[in-house]
């Protein structure tokens, strides 16, 4: 590696002292040895402050020492005062990049500071908002359990069943909804391949005459060849240009028409698809209106042998044929209440339980 100069060590650092020390300038002739040094591996200056930025104080200050030695001559090397001047002056060049960097993470750390504050203030208000709905809820459980102890005995015979029927309701209106949305996505590909159909007909019908246009011009074509012996090698070729275009558009025609029955195929088994999932609606719902009518069933006869049982109140002047007649006393004498009225009132208790 050739050598290269260095940097003057007092020009670099913007010290006002002549080029050569004044002893070199009246003493000794001029020579390389001066304080304008020769090294093999020079650093830049902002390498050197950035390798000092990271190094232990004591090695930084052992490498000042060294290169300021290396960036004078003999003589001011030997001066301390001279020493002193360089070791001072990169010293405080690296205490201006030290400051810059501190400043930065005093800038950084107070930034730190606020979103943490900012964030415990959130989590203050969150505490409180947690705080308050959890004793809100507390005294809704605490109404509730009121209620809830009086009508679980009701709920315990017509839980189960509610819980079924509803599930099924929203089973058969999720099967609707999709049904519909099956249907909606049908009839947009049908009114988007009907369109396509008719955008292929236009171009198939444009293509058809471009190619009895060219039929046409090749026959006349022919007819001037036979006519006009003299332009028989220019009319070859434009013959040759006509036939190759001709095969282009037949390959086109053919593509398209690939194209049209794929996506009629594809419309095809979307319409079987549809028939398929109607098919299994109608099953379907034959199988809930069987079940609806086989829970009502039930719900009568839990009824039926409510009103009989004696723990629940019912009068004794209510009868079997009653019952099954549903007719009975007159209710406006205040003295029997009739099945009918019964029902009624047990259905009233079972909606107020559904809405507690």
């Amino acid at each position: 590696m050739p050598p290269i100069k260095l940097w003057n060590a007092f020009q670099t650092l913007d010290i006002k002292t002549p080029t050569n020390c004044q002893w070199e300038i009246n003493h000794s002739p001029p020579t390389p040895d001066s304080c304008l040094r020769i090294l093999n591996n020079p650093k830049s200056r902002n390498n050197l402050l950035s390798h000092l930025e990271f190094s232990l104080p004591s090695e930084a200050l052992h490498h000042l020492e060294n290169l300021a030695a290396q960036s004078l001559c003999s003589f001011c090397g030997s001066r301390e005062e001279r020493l002193h001047v360089i070791i001072v002056s990169w010293k405080l060049k690296m205490n201006e990049v030290l400051s810059l960097r501190l400043r930065f993470y005093a800038d950084q750390e107070t930034a730190l500071l606020d979103m943490q504050e900012e964030v415990r203030g959130n989590e203050e208000v969150l505490i409180g908002r947690v705080k308050v709905a959890e004793v809100k809820y507390e005294t809704e459980v605490k109404g509730h359990e009121v209620s809830r102890r009086t009508i679980q005995n009701l709920l315990e015979k017509v839980e189960f069943s509610d819980l079924k029927y509803e599930r099924e309701v929203q089973q058969y209106e999720i099967s609707k909804r999709t049904i519909r949305e099956l249907l909606e996505k049908l009839k947009s590909k049908d009114t988007e391949l009907s369109n396509q159909s008719n955008k292929f007909d236009d171009k198939i019908s444009k293509l058809s005459e471009e190619i009895n246009s060219l039929k046409k011009e090749n026959i006349r074509a022919k007819k001037e060849n036979d006519s006009l012996k003299k332009e028989n090698n220019s009319l070859k070729k434009e013959n040759d240009s006509l036939k190759k275009e001709n095969i282009r558009l037949r390959d086109q025609r053919a593509s398209m028409q690939s194209l049209w029955q794929r996506r009629c195929a594809n419309h095809n088994q979307e319409i079987n698809t549809f028939h398929a999932v109607v098919k299994t609606f109608v099953a379907t719902q034959q199988k809930l209106a069987d079940k609806w009518a086989a829970s009502d069933a039930v719900m009568d006869l839990e009824f039926k042998e409510y009103l009989l049982d004696p723990a629940s109140g019912v009068q004794e002047g209510v009868t079997s044929d009653a019952l099954s007649s549903g007719s009975g006393p007159d209710s406006s004498d205040g003295m029997v209440e009739t099945p009918p009225a019964k029902k009624r009132k047990f259905q009233a208790s079972v909606a107020d339980c559904k809405d507690c």
